[in-house]
């Protein structure tokens, strides 16, 4: 699972937990029909992509596009939009976000998705995806469309994923998306196409919230055969928990899952922020040895962080592009990764 945001939605929303969980949804099994579309009363719930596109200017660019639905304290939805773009040829990290309060009910339980709110917009089902959004505060633009190369993968086998004593939430994800489109950087308009990661995300708004809690999560999409791997890691310094996992998805479908002793992740350089003085390791070294797995996973650069306020609270987290090299089944392998850490200390 990601967690993702849902702890900086909770200290910009309020300095206390403003989310009622009565109303979450779980299921012996989750489904695409019951749990791709809104549901209504969420506490905290999310459709999250992110991955790296080929531009036919030679370049590479990184995207992460999520839409955020959450009912604080029980009463009307919440969206909240994040948009971002990574530029490893200039080094340009770009980013937005809003808030937006609903005014109606949404259509909950209603496929195809139809989000949109301002600016942003996400419609579509089932791997099958239009994502359009213009950032307000810079000259970035994305105009992309989906369709799966891969089944959606039910994380921990029925798409709920269980984190120790910690909390559960539902989750699926659609790790292969095959995407085309245009994206518009500094008013140049460029082709682009790609594979994009989608993580599918609800019953959020958990208990689990408190300033101690660190996350960090990476996917990656391996080059030389159709085969993911995401693994994460939740922290919660306060009680001295670590709760690793995660699932491989290898070229024949078969879905192995992963939990504490099947994962290694070790930090290996660091970077420290200079607008917020977090220090987030940027480069890890990922061992999976079940999997015959031994991976860097490295950022294509490190300033790839995103810094959201609301009501004078702010909140730093790095979310970005990675590129992959290691070992694979004892042969050498390459990769694109996604890296999302939050709650890092500062130096």
């Amino acid at each position: 699972m990601k967690f993702r945001l849902y702890i900086l939605l909770i200290v910009l929303l309020s300095a206390c937990n403003p989310f009622i969980t009565k109303h979450d949804v779980y299921e012996d099994q989750a489904s695409l029909e019951k749990d791709e579309p809104v549901h209504l009363k969420n506490s905290l719930e999310w459709w999250y992509f992110t991955g790296h596109l080929d531009g036919e200017d030679g370049n590479t660019y990184g995207i992460e596009y999520v839409f955020f639905h959450f009912t604080n304290f029980g009463g009307k939805s919440n969206y909240m939009i994040n948009f971002a773009l990574s530029n490893p040829q200039t080094e340009e990290f770009y980013f937005d976000y809003d808030f937006f309060g609903s005014r109606k009910t949404p259509e909950a339980g209603v496929l195809p998705l139809n989000l949109v709110k301002g600016p942003y917009s996400l419609k579509g089902q089932s791997g099958n995806y239009a994502l359009d959004a213009s950032m307000q505060n810079h000259p970035i633009k994305i105009d992309l469309n989906t369709k799966p190369l891969r089944d959606a993968v039910f994380q921990d086998g029925t798409g709920y994923e269980n984190y120790g004593d910690l909390t559960s939430a539902g989750y699926f994800s659609y790790p292969r998306l095959e995407t085309v489109g245009e994206i518009v950087v500094e008013g140049q308009t460029i082709k682009v196409s790609g594979e994009l990661w989608y993580d599918r995300q609800w019953n959020c708004g958990s208990d689990l919230i408190n300033g101690k809690v660190s996350w960090d999560w990476m996917s990656i999409q391996f080059d030389d055969r159709m085969e993911e791997l995401m693994v994460y890691r939740v922290e919660d310094r306060k009680k001295d928990v670590e709760v690793f996992g995660g699932s491989f998805h290898d070229a024949s479908g078969k879905i192995t899952e992963l939990k504490d002793g099947d994962i290694q992740l070790t930090p290996m350089e660091f970077w420290t922020s200079p607008d917020t003085k977090r220090k987030y390791p940027y480069k890890w070294r990922v061992v999976v040895p079940g999997q015959a797995l031994d991976l860097e996973v490295e950022a294509s650069f490190p300033h790839q962080e995103l810094i959201l306020s609301r009501m004078g609270f702010k909140l730093p987290y790095w979310e970005g592009m990675c590129d992959v090299t290691g070992q694979k089944r004892g042969e050498p392998t390459t990769g694109d990764a996604y890296l999302e850490m939050t709650n890092r200390p500062k130096k």
